[in-house]
């Protein structure tokens, strides 16, 4: 550690009385959107399991913060344990000593018998630093992608239902060839129970399709975000039309995927997701499906 930090010590979070305070030095340089209400739901409520979580303190000062949160993937005939380092800020005047490194690198040494895999989605500022600190750059191709949907008019079984509303499908009724976040009831409650998401219910030839979206305006455009799609893939596109004629809303936004790989009368790549990994167990890194969800992407 650098030796302008002899004063900086670092501890486990405690729950109990340390939100608050971590939610001023967030209020810093995170905007308002991480406020309380997001850091229970996000660090305590989430299905997974309470996030890890270790500070650096001057004194009794919190300065530094790294968040470990937790989440599960599966897929040939396992459970892979990840986590992901979200949610970290150093305060400004602590900033040039190291302690980012310090708490990513201490995180993942103290908490490495709890997972399989570490994973997470850089921006280009932290991408750097990430790959100074040994992490590697996911291998496969993930592209976000803006398409125009030709709609389908025709009779169909369509309703838009309540988050407490939906029901896990049969996992035999899911894609689960693939390494991917299953859509299991308290996942999905938990992870868009926001008003932003909608969740529609289309039954394509018998068999029932879930698409989570939520719209947004890009240049005076609506657009569809698929958060993510759950079902047998291959009705997804179908009923991708079938939302565009219920909704009046005919482009899309999505990542694309093994299942998403659609072909559409027009479409554009946006940009390329960037994930990057460190300890992988497994060696699922570049077979992972993610989805626009997962990756809390928008336009």
């Amino acid at each position: 550690m650098d030796k302008n930090n002899s004063t900086i010590k670092f501890r486990e979070i405690d729950y109990s009385k340390d939100i608050s305070e971590i939610n001023e030095l967030f209020s810093i340089g995170l905007g308002s959107h991480h406020n309380k209400k997001t850091f229970v739901w996000k660090h305590i409520e989430n299905p997974f399991g309470r996030s890890f979580g270790l500070l650096a303190c001057d004194a009794d000062k919190i300065v530094g913060v790294r968040m470990f949160m937790k989440w599960e993937l599966t897929g040939e005939g396992k459970t892979i344990k990840a986590i992901r380092p979200v949610d970290t800020l150093t305060h400004p005047e602590y900033r040039g000593r190291g302690i980012f490194k310090e708490l990513t690198l201490c995180g993942l040494e103290k908490y490495k018998t709890h997972y399989d895999l570490v994973f997470n989605t850089p921006n280009a500022n932290s991408l750097p630093g990430n790959l100074k600190m040994g992490w590697s750059i996911c291998t496969q191709k993930l592209d976000y992608k803006m398409a125009l949907v030709t709609p389908y008019f025709g009779k169909t079984n369509f309703n838009l239902i309540k988050i407490d509303d939906f029901v896990q499908l049969e996992k035999n009724d899911v894609n689960n060839t693939v390494i991917t976040t299953f859509p299991s009831e308290s996942f999905i409650k938990w992870r868009y129970k926001d008003d932003l998401y909608e969740i529609a219910k289309i039954i394509v030839e018998e068999r029932i399709i879930y698409i989570i979206y939520k719209t947004q305006n890009h240049r005076g455009i609506k657009f569809n975000l698929i958060e993510k799609i759950i079902g047998d893939s291959l009705y997804f596109k179908q009923a991708l039309k079938i939302l565009a004629a219920k909704t009046h809303i005919f482009f899309i936004y999505y990542l694309e995927n093994k299942f998403t790989k659609f072909r559409f009368l027009l479409s554009s790549k946006r940009n390329e997701a960037v994930i990057v990994y460190n300890k992988d167990r497994y060696r699922v890194n570049d077979k992972i499906c993610f989805t626009l969800g997962d990756l809390e992407a928008s336009l």
